[in-house]
C-alpha cells in the first residue's frame, strides 16, 4: 500500500514538472500577431466608410468645378440675339473698391451702328488710352461695343442701352437696363445708359429736321423721364446718345449758320429734374466751345452726353476718336 502511494506522489510530481516546463517554454516560442487595426467587419460600418470616401471625392470634384467656373471668362456671344441681359464680361473679375477715393473719371464713347473695322477700333482705344478712367460707356452697335470691350480687356456689363466698362469697383446690383457699382465701401453709383440711335443728316431743310426731332422727343419723353426717375442711389450717371441736340447748343450766336434759338425737350427736362450736363457745366460758352461729338459733312452736333446727379463735375471735355467721325466725352467727378 505504501509503495502505491509513493508511486502516485512521484507520478504527480513528474506531471507537475512537465506542465510547468511546457508553458514557460511555450511562451518564448509563440508567434503573437502584430497589434493591427483590423478592417471593420460590420456591414453598416463598411457602408459608412464607403459613403465618406464617395462624399469626399464628390466634394473635391465640386471644388474643382467651382474654381474652373470662377476662373472662366464669360465670353460675348457672337450675336446680340444670343445675349441675356444684363451680361457680365469678366476677364478681370474685379474684387476691390478701395482705390478710387473721392474722385473718378468717366468716358462716353459713341460708336454708331455702322460696322467699325478692327483697325479703327484699335485706334479708338488708343485715343483714350492715356486717360485714367474708372468707367467707360459705349453706345452703338453690339458688334462694335463687344469688340472694343474685348480690346480694353476690363470687366464690362452690357445692358439694354449699351456697355459699361469698369475697374477699381465692384458690381453691387445688375438689372436689364441699369446696374450699380460700389466705388468705395461708403459710396455706390447707379449707372444708366440710353442709345437713341442718333443719325445726322448731311443737310436738308432745317425747320423740317427740327420738327422731326420735336416729334420724336414728344413721343419718347415719358419713357426717358420714367427711366431716369426710378429709385436708386443718391449719386448717378446717365450716359445718353440722343437724336436731340441740347438747348444750350442751339443759339443764334454760334458759328453754325443752320442753328437758331430753339428749346429741345429732353435736355430741358433733364435740367429741370436737377440732372447736370457735365460738358455744358464746365465750358466757358456754347459759342466758343461747341463740344461736337458727331459729324456728317457740314453738320456737326453734340449728341452724346454724360449727365450726373449727386456729384460735383470738376472737368469735362470732348476728345476726337481717331479714324472715326466721333468724339468721346470725358468728365471727372468729385463724390461729395
Amino acid at each position: 500500500m505504501k509503495s502505491k502511494l509513493t508511486l502516485f506522489i512521484l507520478f504527480t510530481l513528474i506531471l507537475s514538472s512537465c506542465a510547468t516546463y511546457t508553458i514557460s517554454e511555450a511562451r518564448d516560442i509563440i508567434d503573437y500577431p502584430e497589434n493591427k487595426v483590423l478592417s471593420p467587419t460590420k456591414i453598416s460600418t463598411i457602408e459608412e466608410n464607403k459613403e465618406k470616401l464617395e462624399r469626399a471625392k464628390r466634394e473635391a470634384e465640386e471644388e474643382k468645378e467651382r474654381i474652373e467656373r470662377e476662373s472662366r471668362v464669360n465670353e460675348y456671344p457672337e450675336s446680340y440675339s444670343s445675349i441675356t441681359l444684363p451680361f457680365y464680361y469678366n476677364p478681370v473679375k474685379n474684387n476691390s473698391c478701395d482705390t478710387i477715393g473721392d474722385t473718378f473719371s468717366a468716358i462716353l464713347i459713341p460708336l454708331g451702328d455702322e460696322r467699325i473695322e478692327d483697325e479703327a477700333l484699335l485706334a479708338v482705344k488708343n485715343s483714350v488710352s492715356d486717360i485714367d478712367s474708372s468707367i467707360i460707356a459705349l453706345t452703338g452697335s453690339y458688334s462694335n461695343r463687344s469688340r472694343l470691350s474685348k480690346l480694353f480687356g476690363e470687366d464690362a456689363v452690357t445692358v439694354e442701352g449699351g456697355t459699361i466698362i469698369f475697374k477699381d469697383s465692384l458690381i453691387k446690383d445688375m438689372e436689364s437696363d441699369r446696374f450699380t457699382l460700389s466705388l468705395t465701401p461708403e459710396h455706390e453709383l447707379s449707372i444708366l445708359i440710353m442709345d437713341q440711335k442718333p443719325l445726322l443728316p448731311d443737310g436738308g431743310d432745317r425747320d423740317e429736321l427740327i420738327s422731326l426731332v420735336d416729334t420724336l422727343e414728344d413721343r419718347d419723353i415719358e419713357d426717358v423721364v420714367e427711366y431716369i426717375s426710378q429709385e436708386g442711389n443718391d449719386i448717378k450717371l446717365f450716359f445718353l446718345s440722343s437724336y436731340a441736340p441740347s438747348s444750350s447748343d442751339w443759339t443764334d450766336w454760334t458759328e453754325y449758320d443752320y442753328r437758331k434759338d430753339h428749346a429741345f425737350m429732353i435736355s430741358d427736362i433733364l435740367s429741370d429734374l436737377k440732372w447736370q450736363d457735365a460738358f455744358d457745366a464746365m465750358r466757358f460758352s456754347s459759342e466758343t466751345e461747341s463740344g461736337v461729338t458727331r459729324r456728317n459733312g457740314e453738320v456737326e452736333e453734340r449728341m452724346d452726353y454724360i449727365w450726373s446727379k449727386g456729384l460735383i463735375v470738376s472737368s469735362s471735355y470732348t476728345l476726337p476718336l481717331e479714324m472715326t467721325d466721333f468724339s468721346a466725352v470725358v468728365a471727372t467727378f468729385i463724390i461729395p
